[in-house]
Parts: structure tokens; sequence; C-alpha cells
């Protein structure tokens, strides 16, 4: 047999738990075997990845998904970790281990736990109380009366040795735990933890040690007498074996456990350092991210959440004997779902209604028609509405050609700027929005976002933007939820072109910037990337700046001004449109790509440029600086400065970059006498692109964003559902208040929730747990189809039998819970009753 496994339990949000505790165990036992059981949805991400050193395991492992799945859904998480684990410590005797210890995840080891397995060389049972020392009588949490409702021994620990009376008393402790393991502490329950009072009783083997040093905790931190020495922690002078972070928050550093209000660390600071290391070691092992990760039983499959009184009336009605289907499923036979809520499952088809410029020749057209092959390379539905018709640029883009006006999603992804929503929504009309939810994919390109524009986010459920840099100026001004997710850089294969091809001369140096008039000649400021050439070069060098441009007749001083600018210089102005393959071709073709602009949103031409391996010259500020660094690019100095003049959308007053002309000179210099180290940035730049902007990486963004959605938004048509049948049905009589939380909890009402439970009366609850009339028979049988064909001809021999039996049972167990329902108001009645009584008798 082996020897020996540590293990603990926990959903995926406390895996970073999970790895400071395997940590601390191998530190202190680095032959011993640590394993885990993550109690959570497959669906959620994978943690495979994490190259962890510890065994993994499900509940799939040793439970069939008809017993688990009704456990997670009727218990909450820490109910349902609780309850799995007599089975998880069983399935671990299965592997042949000889001494299985169990740890809470929110546990640190600090020395070796010798002494518990050498108890268990001796005992079958060995556990810890929560106290060894009274507490003061006080009214400070905890107080003793707390520890006897929570049970005399903690289960954040227990060691088990293999043997007859291990495997009954793990036994027991299942049979109790798959039905009896709530929360409940007015019933006597306590999770598992309340059970193990009733096993040094029950089962022989049973040793309780009291070591200080073992499960150190905020409930016996007092009595522990803590002290340090050489960073070492002691308790009543013995080593601490292990500390339990019960109830502690990385995000309030200074409370001990959430459920203490006897002292806080300021007011017990020799345990303040040991707390600043498990927060460090947490921090390293990703507790950041990982606690960002949602409970996997939260939720119906249709993205309803699961409310606490569902979970109990969902375990009410299994002990009264009713059958349903997957609890968590929405639709189906038998379905918890519609007979809680009491309407049908929202069964839209899964989608994206996008709708852009797809044939336009603009910036955010590309950027649709990138988000379009992310979303249909990921396997979903696509219905396509071009808005090219209203966009000033030239339309003849083929790489989508299929449009409609129709959108048969439940997700809409509209890829139109702020200011053309409302534009867009005339055209489309408002039952595109309607039922929907809807997604505004925006750019801008100042830090702040022009007010009058504010309006247009009330149409969206949240809003989508390429940069960080937009995200920021939009979060200022909007409610609605704004979500960073990047455009795609990623051109594909194209065909070589020459420089002669392009009319440029194949002996020199080339520098390249494209830009679009209709997007504002001020902000793309073509003008200091000609004033910095021309500070770099000498006309006689063989070197050249290409100005490649787009709708110039749409800006005809502008574009004067730029022709006179680059007079006497090597300076070439290619104005007019180049097919998609000649557009990218001219990228390659050229040597470097600069852009000199004062803002951008997310700077696509410059992201393509380092797509294809080009040393990139470009301002250091703004939505470019996401994918730009030192080491992939030649980010330029700037100054920020007020706009002074109102141009077109950007206002004076708000702010963009001047960037350093001199700077840029120098760089541009150093391009071009330094070729290799340049080639080098460029090919870091390639490497950069292809592993954070291509299909396949901003592909993995958007399924986790859209996934997400897909659940929200089938929540949100339920929500609108039940909030329209509120307001037709009449109103009700009123009630008196109940008497307490678990009974309104039990009448199907929350405080604070915008919807109640479409519950049956007891008298309908009994009717519905009858069968219909031969239902009983057919269910199944144990010999197959031959047994179900005989069960149905019995059923129609006997119908007219069962029929009329089955109107007597409703009959006689309606008023059976009519007289319940008596009884019950008579008890309240009394108690009202005596309590005026003793009020009286006081007085």
């Amino acid at each position: 047999m082996k020897p020996v496994v540590f293990c603990t339990i926990a959903a995926k949000n406390y895996f970073a738990c999970i790895r400071t505790l395997a940590d601390s165990l191998r530190a202190q036992h680095p032959q011993a075997d640590v394993a885990a059981l993550v109690v959570d949805r497959d669906e959620l991400p994978p943690l495979a990845a994490d190259e962890v050193t510890l065994q993994l395991h499900g509940p799939a492992d040793f439970l069939p998904e008809t017993r688990f799945r009704p456990m997670a859904f009727k218990y909450d998480v820490t109910e349902l970790c609780t309850a799995v684990k007599p089975f998880y410590l069983s399935h671990l005797f299965r592997q042949g281990y000889r001494k299985v210890v169990y740890l809470d995840p929110d546990i640190l080891v600090l020395r070796p736990l010798d002494i518990v397995l050498d108890a268990l060389d001796q005992s079958n049972i060995v556990l810890t109380p929560h106290l060894v020392e009274p507490l003061p009588l006080d009214d400070k949490i905890p107080t003793e009366v707390n520890i006897l409702q929570a049970g005399a021994y903690n289960l954040g620990f227990i060691g088990l040795a293999a043997g007859a009376e291990t495997e009954r008393m793990l036994a027991w402790w299942s049979r109790r735990l798959e039905d009896f393991c709530f929360n409940e502490v007015s019933k006597g329950l306590f999770v598992d933890q309340k059970w193990i009072d009733l096993v040094p009783g029950l089962f022989d083997g049973v040793q309780v040690l009291r070591h200080p040093g073992l499960n150190v905790a905020y409930w016996n931190l007092r009595e522990r007498d803590i002290t340090q020495q050489d960073e070492q922690f002691f308790a009543k002078g013995e080593p601490i074996l292990f500390f339990h972070f019960s109830g502690y928050d990385t995000s309030h550093p200074t409370v001990i456990s959430r459920h203490l209000s006897r002292y806080t660390l300021k007011e017990y600071p020799v345990v303040a350092p040991l707390f600043e290391r498990y927060t460090k070691l947490l921090a390293a092992n990703g507790h950041a991210r990982y606690r960002r990760i949602p409970y996997g039983f939260a939720t119906f499959d249709n993205g309803f959440p699961i409310e606490p009184a569902m979970r109990r009336q969902y375990a009410e009605a299994l002990r009264q004997g009713r059958q349903f289907g997957d609890p968590f499923a929405a639709g189906g036979r038998r379905s918890f779902f519609q007979e809680i809520t009491g309407i049908e499952p929202v069964e839209l088809p899964m989608g994206v209604n996008i709708a852009g410029y797809f044939r336009a020749e603009l910036g955010i057209g590309e950027a649709a028609r990138g988000y379009v092959r992310v979303i249909q390379k990921l396997g979903y539905a696509t219905s396509l509405y071009d808005f090219s018709d209203t966009a000033p640029s030239r339309k003849l883009d083929t790489t989508f050609g299929e449009f409609s006006r129709d959108n048969p999603f439940g997700i809409n992804l509209i890829c139109v700027n702020a200011d053309q929503v409302e534009v867009f929504a005339s055209r489309a009309t408002e039952d595109f929005f309607r039922d929907r939810y809807n997604i505004g994919l925006w750019a801008w390109e100042l830090p702040d976002f022009p007010s009058e524009w504010v309006p247009c986010a009330r149409r969206f459920d949240e809003i989508w933007t390429a940069s960080h840099f937009i995200r920021a100026s939009l979060e200022k001004s909007l409610e609605t939820p704004v979500y960073t997710i990047p455009h795609v850089v990623e051109p594909g294969a194209v065909t070589p072109r020459s420089k002669s091809y392009f009319g440029l001369r194949e002996d020199e140096f080339c520098f390249l910037y494209s830009f679009d008039f209709n997007s504002t000649f001020e902000r793309k400021n073509p003008l200091a990337a000609v004033a910095a050439f021309k500070r770099a070069f000498r006309p006689d060098e063989p070197v050249c700046l290409v100005l490649k441009c787009i709708n110039e007749h749409l800006a005809p001083e502008s574009f004067a001004r730029l022709t006179a600018a680059v007079q006497g210089s090597n300076i070439r102005i290619l104005n007019g449109y180049l097919s998609r393959e000649d557009k990218h071709a001219l990228t390659q073709a050229c040597d470097a790509y600069i852009s000199l602009h004062r803002s951008e949103g997310f700077g696509l031409t410059i992201a393509e440029a380092m797509y294809f391996g080009k040393p990139v010259i470009a301002t250091g500020w703004s939505g470019n600086m996401d994918f730009m660094t030192p080491d992939n690019s030649f980010p330029v100095e700037v100054a920020p400065v007020v706009i002074r003049e109102t141009t077109h959308v950007y206002r004076a007053g708000n702010i963009w970059a001047e960037p350093n002309i001199e700077h840029a000179a120098r760089l541009m210099r150093e391009v071009y006498e330094h070729p290799e180290a340049a080639r080098a940035r460029g090919e870091q730049a390639a490497h950069d692109m292809r592993e954070y902007h291509s299909i396949a990486a901003i592909g993995r963004v958007v399924e986790a964003r859209l996934r997400e959605i897909e659940q929200c938004r089938r929540a949100k048509v339920i929500q609108r559902t039940l909030a329209a049948r509120q307001e037709t049905a009449p109103a009700a009589p009123a009630t008196p208040p109940v008497a307490s939380p678990s009974a309104a909890m039990l009448n199907g009402h929350r405080s604070g929730q915008g919807w109640q439970l479409a519950l049956r009366s007891q008298p309908e609850l009994a009717r519905q747990m009858l069968p219909l009339p031969g239902e009983a028979y057919v269910e199944d049988s144990k010999v197959g189809t031959l047994g179900r064909l005989s069960k149905r001809l019995l059923a129609r021999l006997f119908r007219f039998y069962i029929f009329h039996q089955n109107k007597l049972n409703v009959h006689l167990q309606g008023r059976v819970m009519e007289l319940t329902e008596d009884v019950h108001r008579l008890n309240e009645a009394l108690a009202e009753l005596r309590a005026q009584l003793f009020h009286l008798e006081k007085h």
C-alpha cells in the first residue's frame, strides 16, 4: 500500500489556496503525495495548463452524475465542498493509501505533521478540537455557544487510517452528508462538521489531538499564546505545525477573519507577519486571477442565477419524494426550472448578429471583419448586417458577400461608432435591439469622451473597445460596462511585390506612413513625419518617405498643405485606393514604418506593419502603446498638449500628444544606419503580433466573453418575462409578516429580489407528487423493453381503477395539507398569545 496522501477540496476560485497549501506540504513532506478535489463545472477554464504538481480529481471520479448533480444543486458551494468529503476520502483509500490526511485549502503547513502520522499508527480517526480552554463569557464572536452550534471539532482537519472501522465511519458519514449537509444551525446542522460530534461515541479508535500547534486559527488564537522567534511561530511554546486562515480575505488584510469580532491584526500584531507571508504566497500563486472565476454551479444552464431559496426548495421537494430531471437544465422533462419559475426556457439560437461597414475600406470596417473571422472560427453562427452605404469610403471590400437585415440570434455586435448609433438605429429599427444582448464596438482617440454621445450607450448592454486607452476614456463617462477586446491583426499570406511595382526605387531605403484624410489630417499628423524625415536625411541620400493616403478629395486644403511641405525632398505621395492585397504588399515592400500621430484609438496600420516584421517608429502615446514596447518598436517621446481649436469631433480643451520631432528624426537615422538591430526589433514585433493579436489569441478573449454574455442574456430575458408577468398579475392581498427567515425562504420569498418563486400551493404540490394514471408503472424496468411493455399493458388494464384511486389520493392528501396549514396557523396564534401573556405578567 502507498503510505500517505494529504488532500484538500475547493472550487476553482480557491485554486491559489490549493497551490499554496500543496507547496507548504511538499516543503515539509517531500515524499508524500498531495491531492486536490476541484468541485466545479468542467466547462469553466481548465486548470491543467497551470503545470501543477499535485493530483487533481473531480467528483465524477467517484460519484455518478445522478447522485452528484442533485447535491450540487441543493447545496451551496461551501455545503457541497464539505458534503463530498467522505466520498473523496473513501476514493483515496481505494487508491491504496494507508493514511489519508485532509486539510482545508486555506491552511499553511509550517512544520512536519509527524505527530498526526504517528497518531494514525495507533488510531483509526484523528481529530482536533476547536477549543482546549474556555472562552470569556462576553458578547464577542466567537462565543462558546457559537462553538457548540458549529461542532466541538474543526473539520478543516481530519486524519484517517485504512481499516474496517474507518470504512464503516466513512460509509455512515457519506450517507448523512448526501442529504443533510446544510448550514442550518437553527436545525442543529452545520455542514459536515457537526456530524463529527457523534463520531467518538459511535466508532472505535478515535484520538483527539490537543497539541497547541495544530489547527491554530481565529477561534483559538488567544488561548494559544502565540509568540515569534527567528521567523518561527510558537503556540504555548510549541512550534505551530499548521495555521488555518479560516475567514481571511486578502482584500481586507487587517481583518483576521470575517467570523471574528474579538480583535484585529492591529490588536494582535504578533501574527501579522504570518498573515503578510500568506498573502504574498497567495499572490504568487495567482490568487488575483483565480478568485475571479465564477462558481460553475451558480446558475441554470440558461444562465439564470440559482438563489439560496431555490436550493432549499429543491431539497424539500426531493425530501417529499418529487422527481426531476437534471436540476440545472432549464428545459426538458420534469424541469425544476420550469417548476420554480413557471416559465418555459428561452431558446433563441446560439449565434451573433454582427452589424458593420463590411464593404467599406476604413478602420472600423476592417475591425468588424476581423471580429467576424474570430466569431466564425469559434463555431458560432453569424448573421451579417452591412451598414456600408453610410460610409464616405470606397466600398469594394469583398471579404464577405452574404448580408441580411434579420437578426435571428440572441446577441448583437454593432460595429458602429457612438456618433453613428442613432443613424444605425433609424435604419435597423428598434426591433433590431429588442430582446437581444446588445454590444457596441466603439473607437475614440482622446482622454475625454464627448458628452453628447453618452446617451447612445443606453442602447447597449456593454461596449467593446480595441485598447485600454479607449476603455479608460469611456469608463469615465459611461455607466455601461466597457471591455477591451483587441483588434485582430492577421493579414495572412501576401504575394510579394517589388518596390518598383509601386513606382519606388529598389535601391532606396523606404519609410512608409499610411493614413486616411477622413480620419482627420490634424490627428494623423503626416506633417510631423515630413518634418522628422527632412531633419534626419539630406535630399541626396538613398532614403525616401512614402506617404500613402486616401480620400484626399475630402480635405483639399490639407492635401495642398501636404503637397507643399514635401517639395524639395525625397518624399513620395501615393494617393488613392489600393486593393487589400496591394495595400499589404506595399507595407511588406517598404523597409520601415513611421506614424507620428497625435492620438490613435488602436493604430491598425502600425500593428499591421509590426505583423510583417517592419521596424516601427511611432508616437509613444494612446492606443498603440497596448502593443508597442521598447523591445519590439521605437516609441517616440511626446509632450501632452491642449487642443486649441476644435477640429472635426476633437474639441478645443481636450488633450492629445505632440511627438518630439527631434527624437523621431534620431530614431529614423538609427533604423537606417543600424538595419540589423532594427530588424531584430521587427522580428520581435512580428512574434508579438502573432502571439497576442492572431485570430486564435483574440478568439480566446472573445469566446470567454460570449459565453458569459449568453448566460447573462438568457437570464435577462427570463427576468423581463417575470417582471412583465408581475406587472399584469392582480394585486395580491396583504399577508402577515413571516415568522422567521427560514419560513420566508420556504414560502418562496427572498428580500431584495425582483421576482418570486412560482411555487405550487401545498395541496397542488401533493397532487403534483402523484403519478399520472399508469405513470408509476412505465418509468423504468430492470428487464428492459419487455418489462416496460408489460407494465404499460398492466397500466391500461387497470387505468380506470388507477384514475379513481388517484382522485381519492389527491383529495385525501389535499385535506391533510389543509389541516397541516390550519395547525401551523393555530400554533402561530398560540405563540402570539403566550408572548402577550408573558408581557402582561412582566408588567
